[in-house]
């Protein structure tokens, strides 16, 4: 016998409908005799006839639905030609080489309940139906309707795929095009578990701060291997690696098998796919972070605060990294610093500039008020420092965020005899503690305007008396020079100050870091630059004074 068609069902179900065909004809096979005597009559008129039938229905119910009543619906073979099925719109129905008639229940608890299955699904041609026209189905299409409806509920309560549907088309496009590239046409060799941790971490980039790990954690590569398959067919091929842990790999079907062993040996002595999960894990820690935007009434504290902190995950990573593991180094406030430098530039490109820390604020700030120019601003930029781009209205705390800065790390006039003379000297606050001054080897001399360096430990140490405290450096050179004229209460006149770096004039010119695309021809005149701390010094004060310059 040829069919035209064909309907494959999933096992399951295929055995679900097997079931409902053995146990509707041995239930119809009992009363063949009584339903042929009334498929003559067109008319049911005998009350002892719709009993039988109700009877013989009540056996086809209770084997296929459970929850069905006892008394709950009636058959019968011949029906007016407006009567049709809700389901199918047909008065008869075909299972096999039996007719299946119509069946009218008798209470309203399977009306109900297909009404409840209707809303479920958005069906409205079902609820119409029931409203205008008399409720009569086929046992087979509301078997069917009922097993729709499971479906239907099974598919709602897995979240990691219905919920997040669109965001799963995105990342499968996504990873398709990599297997394209990487596996048909470059020939790579890749684990099933590699594509998979790319898949959740693209799942997690097309999310953009709407899902979380924990979101994605139902979703497995079992069902991400089903639709690869579907997607590339026979070109490529997944099945389990020879190698110890029977990994399941991914390649290209009709690679030449030398080049593919090669590749594979590559694959797993290499382990790449452990750096690409640690990566992943730490973008997604950064695309999730807590960002709190800068207030329309900007202070010097919202400033120093930044717009996020720098999540803990990515800070133990860098610190392994920079640190390594002897975490009792000497050095590790310094390094303290570099490695929260170094994470706020991953924060700041990771983000695009969207979520500026500390860093980016205070280092543009600083810039701006010290070069007086946006254009030096702009070329650290191009050389890769993320300095964020300063709005007029953020220079208005700059005096007020460098005195912040400054205030709880003075400078200090200190004296010290040398020689059997009296010196003064100008420090920043942590060089003195306890009438004690460390003083750095000449290599090092320039850390004198690092208001929060610390000395080490081949720095010379004096007995010093501190004579003045001031908030910059300006401040704490004119005390110095006012103390040479005048002698202070019960101390001698200084015979000597300790001089402050000489300063040098130098030309720089810039231009080529200043180049633009397009007809366009910017050219920066060449910037005489006074190399000198004391210069520095002078424009922090200016600064910090409240003169901002222009």
């Amino acid at each position: 016998m040829c069919y035209k068609k064909v309907t494959v069902l999933n096992k399951k179900y295929n055995d679900e409908f097997d079931n409902f065909c053995a146990e509707y004809t041995e239930n119809t096979n009992a009363s063949t005799t009584e339903k042929e005597s009334e498929q003559l009559s067109p008319i049911v008129d005998s009350g002892a006839t719709v009993a039988d039938d109700e009877k013989s229905n009540v056996e086809d119910l209770s084997s296929i639905f459970g929850d069905f009543d006892k008394e709950q619906s009636t058959s019968t073979a011949s029906t007016s030609s407006k009567i049709i099925c809700l389901f199918c719109d047909r008065s008869q129905k075909r299972c096999g080489k039996k007719l299946i008639n119509l069946t009218f229940p008798s209470s309203d608890k399977v009306p109900q309940q297909i009404k409840d299955m209707a809303k479920n699904f958005g069906d409205l041609e079902i609820l119409s139906k029931l409203q205008h026209q008399t409720i009569a189905y086929h046992l087979p299409c509301y078997a069917v309707y009922q097993s729709k409806e499971k479906r239907s509920m099974e598919e709602s309560t897995d979240s990691s795929y219905s919920k997040y549907r669109q965001l799963h088309q995105l990342a499968f496009q996504s990873i398709s095009n990599f297997i394209e590239t990487e596996i048909i046409e470059n020939n790579k060799v890749m684990y099933l578990a590699q594509l998979f941790l790319r898949y959740q971490a693209l799942l997690l980039e097309f999310g953009n701060y709407e899902i979380d790990f924990d979101d994605i954690q139902d979703y497995r590569s079992e069902t991400l291997q089903k639709k690869l398959i579907r997607k590339f067919g026979d070109r490529i091929t997944i099945e389990a690696s020879t190698a110890i842990r029977n990994k399941k790999i991914v390649y290209k079907t009709d690679m030449d098998v030398s080049v593919m062993a090669n590749n594979f040996k590559l694959l797993e002595t290499k382990n790449d796919y452990e750096f690409e999960n640690v990566a992943y894990y730490l973008r997604s820690c950064i695309k999730n972070i807590d960002a709190h935007p800068l207030p329309r009434n900007v202070t010097a504290d919202d400033i120093i605060r930044g717009e996020c902190d720098i999540p803990e995950q990515l800070f133990d990573f860098m610190r392994n990294v920079i640190q390594g593991p002897n975490i009792s180094d000497e050095n590790s406030d310094k390094l303290k610093v570099k490695i929260t430098s170094i994470c706020s530039d991953i924060i700041y490109a990771v983000t695009r500039g969207t979520c500026k820390p500390a860093k980016s604020l205070t280092l543009g700030l600083a810039m701006k008020s010290l070069t007086n120019s946006r254009q030096v601003i702009t070329i650290l930029n191009r050389y890769g420092h993320t300095i964020a781009p300063l709005p007029p209205a953020l220079f208005s705390c700059t005096g007020e965020m460098l005195k912040t800065t400054k205030s709880t790390m003075p400078y200090k006039v200190v004296q010290t005899i040398e020689n059997g003379k009296i010196c003064l000297s100008v420090v920043p606050n942590n060089w003195e503690k306890e009438g004690t001054l460390s003083w750095p080897p000449r290599s090092e001399a320039s850390s004198i305007l690092d208001e929060n360096s610390v000395p080490g430990k081949n720095w010379s140490t004096f007995p010093c008396i501190v004579k003045r405290i001031c908030n910059t450096y300006k401040a704490a050179g004119l005390a110095v020079k006012a103390m040479e004229n005048v002698t202070d209460t019960d101390e001698e006149v200084p015979t000597r100050v300790i001089p402050l770096p000489q300063e040098n004039d130098a030309v720089l010119d810039l231009n080529h870091l200043m180049e633009v695309d397009g007809d366009s021809t910017a050219v920066v005149s060449p910037i005489t630059v006074t190399i000198s701390d004391n210069a520095m010094a002078d424009r922090i004060s200016l600064t910090s004074d409240g003169i901002l310059p222009g």
